[in-house]
């Protein structure tokens, strides 16, 4: 075999010669003899070739090599149209095998003759299955199509391993469905129950078995045959016992659920099952993090299906499991450069008063540094690290607790996005840090009425000024958690006070026996971003205090968190300030355009990179020259 870029430059290399159709075919069906996976075909023939059985050329080698190299691809499971389908079809990323419609005429004109040549049964599904999928032969589509389902359903009880035999009985049934062959369908049928039947009372491949029953127990609207056979819904609970791995009674509980909606207490069952699953897994490992996330599992399995003794049970267990043993892992961490935080540092060095220095500080850009940018670093991480995407991703929360559970490629992204927001903000956060301790250590620390009275120049609502500058005093004096706790309420109750302004509709209504309130800081964002709210700020005030990221809004509102930090201090002094200076006096009504303007820059000042940000660019400029 070759490397893919020279397999995906094969198809407009190979010239087809008709008079070499029984040599190649011969070659193919030799190939087939024995092997356990159709992909083997493909290494057979180039062995076959090497050792002198023939000599069809490298180009043909490879061309019939990838002939047995696409993938019967099954449908998830409980899928509106379970089934099977060779693949990769029409996918113009695919490098090898090439996707079937990028083939050209040559290699159609190959397949084509191999199809009426070929006699083995692997052979002759595979060839004419690619000929019934591509409508090489438009006139006799139908024909192909039984010889492709007839020749997978001889495979049965042949060299290929079970699932490859399942798989082949699956694509039959799909094409004899998508054509209308009822009698081959009828014959399926009985032949599917009986390899599910086989392999679940040998306790083998679940994935040789789940599939079938999935398709045999599909009740068709557009083009309604008979009615599913009963023996695959015993076959199906069945499966839910035979199995004992979650991830299996999962799959099997999804066709239940999609399949058997009118036996609720099937469904039941399953449930039960699924949910039983994960707390049994907990109950046979002995590492904290792993039980952990069964029982987390469990409970949210058992909530969302509303089963409420395994909830309980499920959530006292994980409340009581083993401490996890957190490992920190260090490295050489970069320090950043000397004029950067002489930069930064010099408006608190040099200022004349302390109401200069602190109002370059309430001057300061977003936290989270650009939006755009951060969102550039997140997808370039992304795209460098398949284990990062594969990944599945459990974030934890106070007591060790699980607080949520990320899957698949969107939820990825937006972890490295947190990620990069993250690294940003511990930067800033240091920074913003050293500023206050600097303007206390040159100035001392501002009276409260003199501090209000600086803060309420902005124009916003004096006694929040007051709370602010309470705030303030206590980080001075290093009361830490207290200025926190002080702080951060403040965010909320001024992004509600400016969609107020705004006449935004954020007030939830009672029904019935409900309380109306407003909406929570996260229901708060969405319509300032809507109304111009700088992007920078948002996404810092999601990051630093919402579940999505740090969640020191709901871990200090519930007393999760006995003691802050000096750096997370300042973040939460700095999304207090933001907010705050943004509201106007109670008396004052200002032109909602006055507000929005406000909302688009909410330092009064176009946003600046964040330092972490001027590093990394700084950093992929160097690595562009020296590769230059």
């Amino acid at each position: 075999m070759t490397d893919g870029h020279a397999d995906s430059e094969a198809p407009t290399e190979y010239v087809h010669d008709p008079t070499k159709v029984e040599v190649l075919a011969q070659l193919v069906d030799a190939a087939c003899e024995g092997v356990s996976d159709i992909h083997d075909v493909g290494q057979v023939i180039g062995k076959l070739t090497a050792a002198g059985l023939t000599d069809v050329g490298s180009v043909t080698v490879r061309i019939l090599a990838c002939t047995f190299h696409y993938m019967l691809s099954v449908n998830e499971l409980g899928s509106p149209q379970p089934g099977a389908r060779l693949s990769p079809e029409d996918d113009e990323h695919s490098l090898y095998p090439p996707a079937l419609k990028k083939m050209g005429d040559q290699v159609r004109a190959l397949w084509l003759d191999l199809a009426a040549a070929v006699t083995h049964p692997i052979a002759l599904a595979r060839c004419r299955d690619i000929v019934f999928t591509l409508r090489l032969d438009g006139r006799n589509s139908h024909d192909h199509a039984r010889t492709a389902a007839r020749a997978y359903l001889a495979c049965v009880g042949g060299s290929l391993r079970s699932r490859e035999q399942s798989y082949g009985l699956l694509r039959a049934l799909t094409i004899a469905r998508s054509v209308g062959l009822t009698d081959l369908e009828a014959e399926l049928t009985t032949q599917i129950l009986d390899q599910a039947d086989e392999v679940i009372t040998a306790c083998d491949d679940p994935h040789a078995a789940l599939p079938l029953l999935d398709a045999i127990l599909l009740r068709r609207k557009k083009k309604p045959g008979p009615a599913p056979d009963p023996r695959a819904a015993t076959l199906l609970i069945a499966a839910l016992d035979t199995y004992p791995q979650p991830h299996l009674i999962a799959e099997a509980a999804a066709v239940v659920r999609a399949r058997l909606t009118d036996e609720p207490a099937t469904i039941e069952k399953a449930n039960r099952a699924e949910i039983i699953g994960f707390i049994t897994q907990a109950d046979s490992h002995t590492d904290g993090m792993a039980i952990r996330y069964n029982l987390a599992q469990a409970a949210s399995l058992a909530r969302k299906y509303g089963i409420h003794d395994l909830e309980r049970d499920a959530t006292a267990r994980l409340q009581e499991a083993l401490p996890i043993e957190w490992t920190t892992v260090s490295g050489d961490w970069f320090s950043p450069p000397e004029h950067q935080i002489a930069t930064f540092m010099h408006p608190y060095r040099h200022a004349p008063t302390w109401q200069r220095a602190l109002r370059a500080w309430l001057a300061t850009g977003s936290p989270a540094g650009s939006h755009e940018v951060n969102q550039k670093s997140a997808k370039e991480a992304f795209d460098v690290s398949v284990i990062r995407r594969l990944m599945t991703h459990v974030s934890f929360g106070s007591n060790d607790l699980p607080k949520q559970v990320r899957t698949g490629d969107d939820d990825a992204m937006a972890a490295e996005l947190v990620n990069a927001e993250s690294l940003e903000m511990s930067a800033q956060g240091e920074f913003l840090a050293r500023g206050l301790d600097l303007i206390a250590y040159r100035f001392g620390i501002p009276n409260q009425e003199e501090l209000s009275e600086f803060l309420a120049s902005y124009e916003c609502r004096p006694q929040w000024a007051a709370v602010l500058a309470t705030a303030l005093r206590l980080y001075w004096v290093r009361e830490f958690t207290a200025s926190a706790h002080l702080a951060v309420p403040k965010v909320e109750a001024a992004a509600r006070a400016l969609l107020l302004e705004l006449n935004e509709p954020v007030y939830r209504a009672y029904v019935g026996d409900s309380i109306g309130q407003f909406g929570g800081l996260g229901v708060l964002l969405d319509p300032l971003v809507e109304n111009h709210f700088d992007r920078d700020w948002e996404r810092f005030l999601r990051t630093f205090l919402l579940s999505d990221g740090k969640n020191v809004r709901n871990n200090i509102a519930h007393g999760f968190t006995d003691e802050v930090d000096r750096g997370t201090a300042a973040l939460a002094l700095r999304a207090a300030a933001v907010m705050i200076t943004l509201t106007s006096t109670e008396p004052a009504e200002r032109d909602r355009a006055v507000v929005i303007s406000a909302l688009e820059h909410p330092t009064g000042q176009p946003p600046r990179l964040g330092l972490m940000q001027r590093v990394r660019r700084a950093t992929h400029a160097a690595l562009h020259e020296l590769r230059r």
